[in-house]
């Protein structure tokens, strides 16, 4: 300090100061001792302790712990807390009161300390009404005040339980408990703290009621309160003058209040100027405990509200009005501090004081007075910065709260400021932790509606939407995390519908799609991949999201829709200086599923692609342009051997009506097939060019250079499957092209067995022709197989190839017959499964159509046994045991309709849906995560409505279908269950019953 006279004053202030910082509700606990001095080094190992703890640091903590055994053998029982505590700052609460219960005397200070830690682990948890009653229990064992090796745990306690009560709301009780407080040895410091507070209390307390008995009472403890505090020039000296000037304030002396602060201002200034000094030499703002600020907020509190009485009466003194607000004219023209410039002096000076908030809505009332009533010109003179640093300032204290994971109370606190400040970056933070705050509170309509304020508020400013998308995306995260998969469904919506243009939104709706697609669902990830289609072209991540959609149109053999992406995705890669391997494969593909649709014009085009590619892999000086590395040359290399060879097979297949060109383009394709095998002789294609040469030439009738072309084929690939199989492989390519009846010419000639062939090429000849729809000639090598070989594996494929065409074409029982042989001569075998749920299928068919109950019967118990065998090997496959799930429910239904049909009982009809409404239900409980789950579950969703219907479980059917749209929000049998809850709904009200609700509940992680 500058000044000597004030040193005993600046000790006792910044005693004060350093107790206050420490933050609300650890006073003491950080290492004051209002019961007598503890060793400064131990001191501070507990509080470093203590800031392990809170930092989840526990296996430090116990570290430092062990040290403080050895070493303080006089602290054993604070040693004995802090290991409570350890437990307790990880919620370890039943453990801790295990341990308490086993002290032999639970009334020792002792057992009290670590009664008292329990209670202090309640308060931090936000865990109340456990804390009070521990807190009561332990005050009412010394009603006159703690035996000395108490006295730390008494005082910090009540101070906690005074705070605590607080912010539940319980002013009184909080009053009580500073009393209680008081009955501790505490240093004189200490005390004016407890008087200082219980002061600002009283305060609250009596501006607060109405009750004029209760009001003269607190206003005569606040009275008695000043008494304590204004025998000491020191900090609490000043808020001893704040709360005379409140009691003049409540008693209407105004001008009394106006004249003690200002007959005491030169002590509230040098108050002032302590704290800005320290301010200064700390970097820590400690004019946040000005009285001055809460007095100069007096001040302009009484003159807006004398002004505003003076503003209800007819002709009043405008001139007065004037002065009270902007301040009276001097000599010199300015005006003297009114109640504009209070309030100002207040928000802007001070923001970090709890008046700096109000002082701010009331500067603006003021403002808004002096503007609409008397014309005023303001200039408040108050910069960007200096508003940043109130926001900062007004911020600071719910950001404590929230860090200290004090989540209602941060959130109070923030929702008061945010009125304030209700833009900009700071207030986005604020947002962004309020979000925090309803959520760990389990506040799910004020979560959903700071989530929507975030979105909405945000999105179109560029330097808030990254924080703001962020916080969206986290949200859903968190909500993943609690398995509140609607919540997180309509969070991701919300990010989608205001995000697009987030760095982020691009990989996450290929992180959808990706999910969609391994949960076997592509018709869900198609619309993902497709925004990304729409609105990121030219990304890298474009070219991905085309390649799957392409992709996923391919294995629907939906070619029209491939194509047009296809041809998109090309020209999207040509449009670059260079397109890379990339555009070669793109342009390959494109070229082929354009073959696969057929027709003249389609394979014309095919054509036409293969040549451009055949060129431009033929440009050696422009070949960088297309890859880069070792890799890229080689599939470039092999894509322009497929390019010749696609030439040659699409020339071969253009059928017109004019046979003189259908033999000029055939004779092309045979040029180009010897063309790729002397250029190419290892290309894998070789055998096929020389096979396809082969089959032309007997399309030509030219026996001699049919077989030149099998015995080139035999020579130069001896090995490959088309030179072992070349009778075998030209009926097939007969069939590709289109002459079946020369195909089947030479297919009945290997089953007639004048060639040498095996059975596994006979196999393979039935295999090909059922993939080409032949059903009748596959049949015939299917059932010759058995007769050439005794190979299981052989003969079981054989036996289920013959039972997969009975089923076709509809004779049930003949492929019943043929799947009972292979599992009388082959229980267990590589096809099991695939076997039995045809056989399944089978007997379902025969039993749907019996009329013989018994038959009928019988058949439907063949079904479910065969349904068992698969569900033996579904243990290790989720998707095939939900599969296997949902074929016995459609047994069980079918079964009841079968009874229907054929005039079963009422009661043999019900059961049997009943049971195929437990299969159902049984499935929809499955994660709708497991791999393939998802299409099974909506399916068991859509199937069981018309059966809870009926069965009149209107209930049941309402709260189901909120289920499914809480788990497929955009689910496939939207329409259908949401006809079925209006239906539902409907049942419910013509009965009088309320809606259902449905209850989510969520495991923690």
């Amino acid at each position: 300090m500058k000044n000597k006279k004030n040193k005993t004053f600046y000790g006792i202030l910044l005693s004060w100061v350093v107790l206050a910082c420490v933050g609300t509700g650890g006073v003491f606990a950080q290492g004051q001792e209002p019961g007598g001095e503890m060793d400064p080094e131990l001191r501070q190992e507990i509080m470093y302790i203590k800031g392990l703890n809170e930092l989840r640091l526990q296996q430090y903590s116990a570290i430092v712990l062990e040290k403080i055994k050895n070493k303080y053998p006089e602290a054993a029982l604070q040693v004995k807390v802090l290991e409570l505590e350890q437990k307790l700052s990880t919620g370890k609460f039943e453990e801790v009161k295990a341990i308490i219960a086993k002290e032999p005397n639970q009334n020792s200070a002792e057992t009290w300390a670590m009664k008292l830690a329990l209670a202090d682990a309640y308060y931090a948890w936000g865990k109340y009404p456990e804390a009070k009653g521990l807190y009561l229990a332990f005050f009412k064992q010394y009603p006159k005040g703690p035996p000395s090796e108490l006295n730390k745990f008494y005082s910090d306690s009540a101070y906690r339980y005074a705070r605590m009560l607080i912010i539940a709301g319980d002013k009184p009780g909080a009053l009580e408990a500073y009393n209680i407080m008081l009955k501790a040895d505490l240093p004189d410091y200490v005390i004016r703290q407890i008087y200082g507070e219980k002061g600002e209390l009283l305060v609250e307390l009596a501006e607060d009621t109405t009750d004029k008995t209760k009001k003269a009472d607190y206003i005569k403890q606040l009275n008695e309160v000043t008494e304590e505090l204004l025998w000491k020039q020191d900090l609490w000296f000043g808020k001893g003058i704040v709360y005379l000037a409140h009691v003049k304030m409540m008693q209407g002396d105004y001008d009394g209040a106006m004249d003690l602060v200002s007959e005491y201002k030169p002590q509230l200034k040098q108050i002032d100027q302590i704290l800005k000094e320290q301010t200064e030499e700390t970097g820590v703002d400690m004019t946040r405990l000005s009285p001055l600020a809460e007095c100069r907020y007096m001040m302009g509190d009484i003159m807006l509200k004398q002004a505003q009485k003076l503003m209800k009466q007819p002709d009043y003194d405008k001139a007065e009005v004037i002065n009270l607000l902007a301040g009276k004219k001097k000599e010199d023209g300015k005006r003297s501090p009114g109640a504009l410039v209070h309030f100002i002096n207040v928000f802007v000076g001070y923001p970090n004081t709890a008046w700096a908030p109000e002082s701010g809505e009331k500067a603006e009332v003021v403002e808004n007075i002096l503007i609409d009533d008397f014309g005023a010109n303001i200039k408040k003179n108050v910069t960007p910065e200096q508003m940043e640093k109130v926001k900062i300032a007004q911020f600071a204290g719910a950001n404590t709260l929230y860090k200290q994971n004090r989540f209602k109370e941060a959130a109070k606190e923030y929702e008061n400021v945010l009125n304030l400040f209700p833009e900009g970056e700071q207030s986005l933070n604020a947002l962004v932790n309020l979000l925090d705050c309803y959520y760990m509170e389990d506040e799910e309509l004020m979560t959903e509606a700071m989530l929507n304020q975030i979105a909405e508020c945000y999105y179109a400013y560029p330097e808030y939407n990254m924080k703001a998308g962020d916080t969206i995306l986290k949200m859903a995260q968190d909500y993943n995390s609690r398995k509140m998969l609607a919540q997180e469904a309509a969070t991701y919506d919300l990010f989608f519908n205001y995000y697009t243009n987030h760095v982020r939104a691009p990989s996450v709706y290929y992180s959808f799609g990706d999910k969609k697609l391994e949960a076997e669902d592509p018709a869900g990830a198609l619309p993902y991949f497709e925004a990304i289609r729409e609105n990121y072209t030219g990304t890298p991540i474009w070219n991905a999201a085309m390649n799957k959609i392409a992709t996923i149109y391919d294995e629907k053999e939906d070619y029209t829709n491939e194509v047009e992406v296809l041809d998109e995705y090309v020209a999207g890669l040509e449009s670059k200086e260079y397109p890379g391997q990339e555009y070669i494969t793109a342009m390959y593909r494109l070229a082929n599923v354009t073959r696969k649709m057929g027709g003249n014009a389609n394979l014309g085009s095919s054509y036409k692609m293969f040549v451009s590619l055949y060129k431009i892999l033929s440009d050696e000086p422009n070949l960088k342009k297309y890859q880069k590395t070792p890799e890229d040359a080689k599939l470039n290399s092999e894509i322009k051997e497929a390019a010749l060879f696609y030439q040659g097979l699409c020339l071969a297949m253009i059928e017109t009506s004019n046979e003189d060109v259908n033999k000029k383009y055939k004779l092309k394709a045979i040029e180009l097939y010897n063309q790729l095998v002397d250029e190419y002789p290892k290309s894998e294609f070789g055998p096929s060019c020389l096979s396809q040469v082969g089959t032309l030439y007997t399309l030509f009738d030219d026996a001699k250079g049919a077989q030149d072309a099998l015995t080139k084929l035999k020579e130069m690939y001896p090995e490959s499957e088309e030179a072992k199989n070349a009778n075998f492989v030209l009926a097939i390519n007969l069939l590709e092209l289109g002459r079946r009846r020369q195909a089947v010419i030479l297919f009945k000639e290997m089953f007639a067995g004048t060639g040498n062939y095996s059975a596994g090429q006979i196999l393979m000849a039935g295999e090909e022709l059922a993939k080409a729809k032949e059903d009748d000639i596959a049949l015939e090598a299917f059932t010759k197989v058995p007769e050439m070989t005794d190979s299981p594996g052989t003969i079981q494929k054989a036996l289920l190839g013959q039972a997969k065409i009975y089923s076709k074409q509809g004779n049930h029982d003949k492929a019943v017959a043929v799947l009972t042989e292979l599992f009388e001569k082959y229980p267990t075998n590589a096809y099991t499964v695939e076997a039995s749920l045809l056989l399944s299928k089978s007997y379902l068919e025969l039993a749907v159509n019996e009329p013989d109950a018994k038959i009928r019967g019988q058949y439907f118990t063949d079904a479910v046994v065969a349904m068992k065998r698969v569900r033996l090997y579904a243990a290790k496959d989720p998707k095939l045991k939900i599969k296997s799930d949902m074929d016995v429910a459609i047994i069980q239904l079918k079964r009841a309709e079968a009874e229907e049909k054929f005039g079963g009982s009422a009661e043999e009809v019900k059961k049997y849906k009943d049971m195929a409404l437990a299969l159902y239900k049984m499935i929809t409980f499955t994660d709708p995560n497991s791999p393939g789950a998802a299409p099974y579950i909506e399916e068991a969703y859509l199937r069981s409505f018309p059966l809870m219907m009926e069965a009149e479980l209107y209930e049941d059917a309402y709260l189901d279908a909120d289920e499914y749209f809480r788990l497929f929000p955009n689910g496939r049998y939207a329409s259908e269950i949401r006809s079925a809850k209006n239906s539902a709904k409907i049942k419910l009200s013509a009965e009088g019953k309320p809606l259902p609700k449905i209850e989510v509940d969520y495991e923690e992680e």
